[in-house]
């Protein structure tokens, strides 16, 4: 059974909301907590982008308790409805890190992170991104047309003054270059921080992935769905080291051994001779990536060890379960 998506169809018609224990990550404990529909309808209605509607999701919605334990834990909609808008309106790069950067925030309080959801966001936010990531082309043709018509406007309006006092036409015009290069640089986030913000959203994420263990072999193919979602944004030129990449990969499959080991009793010794052999037969780019240094230990030793420890432990319980 692969964990519950959420939807807010789904959500407004019960009044009963499904959310795991966010102290002990134990999959076997469940907390419930009653709202009524109106409640409902405010948690996971779309976003009004106006002045007042922007200010009343954030004050009425996403400051409330309960959006950051039962909402974006399961729901990215809102998040991905900000950088829409941005692509839509063509809204500058410090637009969309201005919005990263509160939701990466608020993941900090999230006690888990459906991890089927995540998969999902992720391409999602990948496609609304890539247009910010501007080629360094694009930008030295933007600062061309900046300095050809300061230089064509000067020379054009002023060249009587370039005869007669040519130092001081130069210098003037130096200035002036120099300070529309600085209002052009100024005037939005550079690539590079907007690239920080995202890896660093990407790791709060990925540090609070769970699934669940009735899904079985269904959360090692999600495990590979993410990597390779991940791996879609080094193409798009979101991430543009490879380290970077890696980084992540170690934090994800870090996670996914926590789950391993927190899941033991509840995993069948299928499910670890089903990823044991998926890992021999077939590749992923998560355990293909090679580590920086010669001396760390590969990830997919790392894994194959976890994956060795779980299913021991499962036939050494098989005997005293039959008794």
């Amino acid at each position: 059974m692969k964990m519950q998506r959420f939807s807010p169809l789904f959500l407004l018609s019960g009044i009963l909301l499904f959310s795991y224990s966010a102290k002990s990550y134990n999959y076997q404990q469940q907390t419930y907590t009653i709202y009524t529909n109106k409640d409902l309808e405010s948690l996971y209605a779309p976003i009004i982008f106006s002045s007042s509607g922007i200010k009343d999701f954030f004050h009425h919605t996403f400051n409330r308790p309960e959006y950051a334990q039962e909402v974006l834990p399961n729901y990215f909609s809102h998040f991905l409805q900000f950088l829409e808008h941005a692509l839509r309106s063509n809204k500058k790069r410090i637009y969309a890190k201005s919005v990263i950067r509160p939701f990466a925030n608020r993941l900090k309080a999230c006690p888990y992170v459906n991890a089927y959801v995540f998969a999902d966001m992720l391409q999602q936010m990948n496609e609304l991104l890539v247009t910010q990531m501007r080629p360094i082309m694009k930008v030295e043709n933007d600062l061309t047309h900046v300095v050809h018509n300061l230089l064509y406007s000067s020379f054009s309006t002023n060249f009587l003054q370039f005869k007669q006092r040519p130092r001081l036409f130069l210098d003037e015009l130096s200035h002036e270059i120099i300070r529309h290069l600085n209002d052009y640089y100024l005037q939005d986030s550079s690539v590079e921080e907007l690239r920080t913000m995202v890896l660093r959203f990407l790791e709060i994420g990925l540090s609070k992935l769970i699934w669940h263990p009735e899904d079985s072999k269904e959360t090692w193919k999600s495990v590979k769905t993410i990597a390779d979602n991940l791996a879609e944004f080094v193409d798009s030129e979101i991430i543009s080291d490879i380290e970077d990449l890696n980084d992540l990969y170690i934090s994800l499959l870090e996670r996914y051994i926590f789950f391993l080991d927190i899941s033991n009793n509840e995993l069948p010794i299928s499910f670890y001779q089903h990823v044991k052999q998926d890992i021999k037969e077939s590749s992923t780019i998560l355990l293909e990536l090679e580590e920086q240094e010669e001396f760390l230990e590969p990830k997919i030793q790392k894994l194959m060890h976890a994956l060795n420890i779980g299913e021991a432990k499962v036939r050494a319980r098989e005997p005293n379960d039959r008794l």
